[in-house]
């Protein structure tokens, strides 16, 4: 019996061992779920945090985009409007005039190359004193007004059957 005992005892000392070292893991164990609880909790306040810092971020967004429209729609008007200004201006009829100067000028040198034999020194431009392109009122042009007037047309009116080439007439196509 004795040797049953110690046998027993070993076995008890052994289990005894077993219980203690599996009793440490389960602390550690206990310790790790512990901190792994710890962690998912700050993990959740931050996704929290992130989740605010978001729709702080598009409420943001959604009004600087709002703003953005704002301004470039009054940007536009104010392009608008200053274009507008401009084109009322007499700075912009002295562009036009002055362009419009360059442009027949190219056309007169062009056409003294084309046309050897015509004189275009005898076509003058009216400038900007002068020029068509600036607005005028009534009184500043003699104007004769056919629903008023009852004169007889100009000696170089004609009626439509008159400036209607006749069967006779030479033409330039024949």
């Amino acid at each position: 019996m004795d040797k049953e005992k110690i046998r027993l005892d070993t076995k008890v000392r052994a289990m005894e061992k077993e219980l203690s070292k599996q009793a440490g893991e389960k602390l550690k164990l206990e310790d790790k779920v512990k901190h792994l609880k710890s962690k998912v909790k700050e993990l959740k306040i931050l996704v929290e945090e992130l989740k605010t810092d978001i729709f702080k971020k598009e409420t943001r967004l959604d009004h600087l985009q709002k703003k953005s429209d704002e301004l470039s729609s009054s940007m536009s008007k104010a392009k608008d409007e200053a274009i507008k200004e401009f084109k009322s201006s007499g700075a912009y009829t002295m562009l036009l005039d002055e362009t419009y100067a360059a442009s027949f000028e190219d056309f007169r040198l062009d056409a003294l190359k084309a046309f050897p034999g015509v004189d275009f020194d005898s076509i003058k431009l009216l400038m900007v004193g002068e020029s068509s392109l600036l607005p005028s009122t009534s009184e500043d042009v003699d104007i004769d007004d056919d629903a008023t007037t009852s004169d007889k047309p100009k000696d170089d009116a004609q009626p439509m059957d008159a400036a209607q080439p006749k069967d006779d007439a030479p033409t330039s196509l024949s």
